[in-house]
């Protein structure tokens, strides 16, 4: 439903636009007062644009009416102004003029870009910013893992992988390959047969994930990305399995484990700024004034750069370096900054500013190679991206604004905790500590609990036969239901409609009860009517949907057999 009225309110840096939204026949108010600052230049097109921001739906359209006046009442904290009612105007703000929509939104970081939301006290001081700082371990390089190529089941090592179609072998039939034939093995056939798994659920998932005809830049990126700035790089090793079977893992096929924990088994909680854009900037050039394509804010990735690299924290974070559609997740592990100009704050300046800066910036970062046998120990793999931006500096030399200059710019930053090894990959401790020598690696003993992270919307089903559903999900939508029917062996789930964002929004189905088990499946995007079948006796099911936009959904039913 569309809101009736809107509430405007503005405080430091920043400007808030709130619906009014709808309880039985009373509109109620939902507004936040902060901060002081109470004057503005009005102009149509910024309620639009930031109020489109606030709902995170860029097709949506809202109506104002034009004769906006504005009326002041205190706050206990701050000032609101008046009310809008929606009525007379409609347009989108996709609608606007490219020129409008960069003057309203270029110079102010929005909530999407607010750098207080990365986790950290940053030092907004431009003085006392650091001007280059690097990490003291690059992170490691290593394959994205490309979806065409099926995932950590590419047997990289091989030069017929024969990805999507190759045998599994016996436990028996292992027994007499030659450890030159058991190296080919991919490292998803390594780590079942690792844990005595001769149904390879591992290597079955990322077939049922992957697809030869995914995009070429489709992959586990956002896993090594993590990965390579969390562990130390592993070395080749090799172990003498329960079932008596020696197997020797490659450098690249321990870290494809970490990648793949990282990616897709365990859910952690992140820290992420910015949008994610949706549009192929290369086709649809005009695309990239919409806010979600027009990037991470020029101050943000400043303030991100120098406090996160530089300064005390010292920590890598990942930038996706693409600005379109595609998603180039890299660590982020050193920067360089110059500056080239001054000149005087201009009419779309932040408020307070009275000094801009221009600013060259070299970021550095680990970037993808082939996977190898023995590890980049000696010759680590980066790459660099070059930035043109201006900071806007108050009267205490605070950073309150930027603009771009270049074209070149990060869409995203994120960054998330290191999770223990849990459940399934509890065992990876094992390989991790032999690959690097480290007897006691960190963070091995807690396990994380799947169902705690969906705690408000997971239930369980004990019936022989039942059914749930995701209908019309918006970003961010988390959801999780335990499938345990009295007395099955086996569980049939069917899926009549299956509808989600590829690659983004995914239904996991995990073995056992608590989410602890074998990764099953991974299933995203636009799927036929198709029934899977688990040799189970519970499956518990998880539905993610990333920060953008939203979906369809999907309906499944399931049978205890």
């Amino acid at each position: 439903m569309r809101p009736r009225s809107v509430a405007l309110f503005i405080r430091s840096r920043e400007i808030r636009i709130f619906a009014i939204s709808r309880a039985k026949s009373w509109y109620k108010e939902k507004v936040f007062c902060s901060g002081s600052r109470t004057s503005f230049r009005y102009d149509a097109a910024l309620f639009f644009v930031l109020l489109n921001r606030l709902f995170r739906r860029p097709d949506m359209e809202l109506t104002f009416d034009r004769g906006l006046v504005a009326l002041r009442k205190s706050c206990s904290v701050g000032k609101i102004l008046g009310r809008m009612p929606t009525k007379q105007l409609r347009f989108s703000p996709h609608s606007l003029p490219a020129a409008v929509r960069k003057a309203v939104v270029a110079n102010t970081w929005d909530d999407y870009n607010d750098p207080s939301s990365f986790g950290e006290i940053y030092n907004f001081k431009f003085g006392a910013l650091p001007e280059q700082a690097t990490l003291p371990v690059v992170p490691w390089t290593d394959t994205y893992w490309p979806s065409q190529e099926s995932g950590i089941a590419h047997r990289w090592n091989s030069r017929t992988p024969e990805d999507f179609k190759y045998k599994l072998y016996t436990q028996d039939e292992l027994k007499n390959l030659t450890a030159t034939e058991l190296k080919k093995l991919s490292p998803a056939e390594k780590y079942d047969i690792f844990m005595g798994r001769f149904d390879y659920p591992i290597v079955r998932s990322e077939w049922l994930r992957t697809s030869p005809t995914n995009a070429g830049w489709e992959g586990l990126c956002h896993g090594w990305a993590p990965a390579a700035g969390f562990y130390t790089e592993p070395s080749p090793m090799s172990l003498k399995t329960e079932s008596g079977i020696v197997l020797e893992f490659g450098s690249a096929d321990v870290k494809a484990l970490l990648t793949y924990f990282n990616a897709e088994y365990v859910h952690t909680n992140s820290y992420f700024l910015s949008q994610r854009c949706e549009y192929d900037l290369d086709s649809m050039p005009e695309k990239g004034d919409v806010p979600e394509c027009a990037d991470m804010h020029a101050a943000t990735l400043h303030l991100v750069l120098t406090n996160q690299i530089g300064g005390n924290i010292s920590k890598f974070f990942v930038a996706d370096v693409d600005r379109g559609y595609a998603v180039w997740n890299q660590p982020v592990h050193k920067y360089v900054y110059q500056v080239i100009s001054n000149r005087n704050a201009t009419n779309s300046s932040a408020p307070g500013t009275v000094r801009e800066v221009r600013i060259n910036t070299v970021m550095h970062y680990a970037r993808e190679s082939s996977p190898r046998w023995e590890s980049h120990k000696n010759d680590p793999v980066t790459y660099r991206k070059y930035y043109d931006y201006w900071l806007e500096l108050d009267a205490n030399d605070t950073i309150v604004g930027g603009s771009w200059e270049s074209t070149e710019r990060s869409d995203f930053a994120w960054k998330n905790a290191l999770p223990p090894f849990s459940g399934y990959f509890k065992n990876l401790a094992r390989l991790y500590a032999l690959s690097t020598g480290q007897p006691d690696p960190v963070n091995v003993t807690n396990p994380i609990v799947t169902p705690l992270l969906f705690k408000s919307k997971h239930s369980v089903h004990t019936e022989r036969v039942g059914s749930f559903s995701v209908e019309n999900y918006v970003a961010s939508h988390e959801q999780s239901w335990t499938i345990a029917p009295r007395g099955a062996k086996t569980i049939a789930i069917t899926f009549p409609k299956f509808s989600t964002e590829h690659n983004f929004d995914k239904v996991k189905v995990y073995e056992g009860l608590d989410g602890q088990g074998a990764l099953l499946a991974v299933l995203h995007g636009e799927r036929s009517s198709k029934t899977y079948k688990f040799d189970a006796a519970a499956v518990h099911v998880t539905f993610v949907a990333d920060r953008n936009g939203g979906g369809d959904g999907f309906r499944a039913v399931y049978k205890g057999l």
